[in-house]
């Protein structure tokens, strides 16, 4: 049975809104605007204690996998699947060592410092995507135990997965079909961590599960907005949502 964290916060107005608002951002992540992960957790992590945030969206994650797993069934790339599998799995198990003893500020630090890093990534994308790399397999499992370390602690996993995937020359659906399929096993994977260290709030859970019906819709508007709005334009929103989520999260 899941073990609450600490006695359940009150469900004001604001937090029906932040868990609602992340229920949608998950969809349209899933429908096909990569890049969304850390606004996910910090649009919640803004209207709860983030402990209790990174609890809370982990069942809504892994129904938007289920979602997208049925969408891109079969076209992910195998090889580098298999290469950075067993590297996530490994970082989820290093980070579940020590998940029930990071403090409630450390976990908004760090949360703070990777939504500033993933910024930073998405500025810097268009170059990896013109750097030759020889990779191999270690690479792959580097990549994948940082992307497990980074996910199990703020679900914020996808920069080294994407990264890796950009220096192998992935095509697009391959690319997308390979991080869902890695980051559905991670999500399952973390489920253990997350029961030992009692970060699931039934209570709150039971009293925001209606949100889950806004993830489908959040697809399809995902899948509808990806064909018409221009990388560039979508990439200075997501940098913009970002910085102004950390900066609200340093008061």
């Amino acid at each position: 049975m899941f073990l609450a964290l600490t006695t359940s916060p009150t469900v004001t107005g604001g937090v029906v809104v932040a868990v609602a608002s992340a229920a949608f951002l998950i969809g349209l992540s899933k429908g096909g605007l990569n890049g969304l992960g850390p606004m996910i957790t910090l649009v919640v992590a803004i209207s709860l204690p983030t402990k209790i945030a990174v609890g809370l969206l982990l069942p809504l994650l892994m129904i938007g996998d289920v979602t997208a797993l049925w969408a891109h069934w079969g076209r992910w790339d195998r090889a580098a699947v298999k290469a950075l599998l067993p590297g996530a799995v490994g970082g989820v198990a290093l980070a579940s060592l020590f998940l029930g003893s990071i403090s409630e500020r450390l976990f908004e630090w760090f949360l703070i410092a990777i939504s500033f890093g993933f910024a930073a990534y998405r500025l810097l994308e268009p170059r990896l995507r013109k750097v030759p790399l020889d990779l191999r397999a270690r690479h792959g499992v580097a990549a994948g135990v940082v992307a497990g370390v980074t996910s199990t602690i703020a679900h914020v996993g996808g920069p080294p997965v994407s990264i890796y995937l950009l220096a192998r020359r992935v095509e697009p659906r391959p690319f997308v079909a390979s991080s869902v399929l890695v980051f559905a096993v991670v999500n399952w994977t973390k489920v253990p961590a997350f029961v030992a260290s009692g970060f699931f709030d039934t209570e709150l859970m039971a009293t925001l599960w209606p949100v889950v019906a806004l993830i489908p819709p959040g697809v399809l508007a995902g899948r509808w907005i990806v064909t018409r709005i221009s990388q560039k334009v979508f990439d200075r929103l997501v940098l913009a949502s970002l910085v102004a989520g950390a900066a609200l999260l340093l008061t």
